[in-house]
């Protein structure tokens, strides 16, 4: 079964395109405060991690976003084009 949700807001002479990727998007909550996720280079780090945790490249990993609720990161993993 798939579920897919969409929500967007635009202004009267807005325009884009939508397209489907090719792609796993997914969230990690993390028991940190953002202060120290930051330090030392966090964003790099938790790439880093989960790459290796994946055991796949890090380019493949991108952060789409950032949130408080603890720390929650939003991840998308892109497929292995080789």
């Amino acid at each position: 079964m798939t579920s897919t949700t969409l929500e967007f807001y635009m202004n009267a002479n807005c325009k884009f395109t939508i397209k489907p990727v090719d792609a796993i998007q997914g969230f990690v909550r993390i028991d940190w405060t953002m202060d120290e996720f930051f330090a030392d280079d966090g964003v790099d780090r938790f790439i880093n991690k989960l790459a290796s945790v994946l055991n796949i490249p890090p380019s493949r990993i991108k952060i789409a976003g950032i949130r408080q609720g603890s720390v929650i990161v939003d991840t998308i993993i892109e497929p292995d084009t080789t």
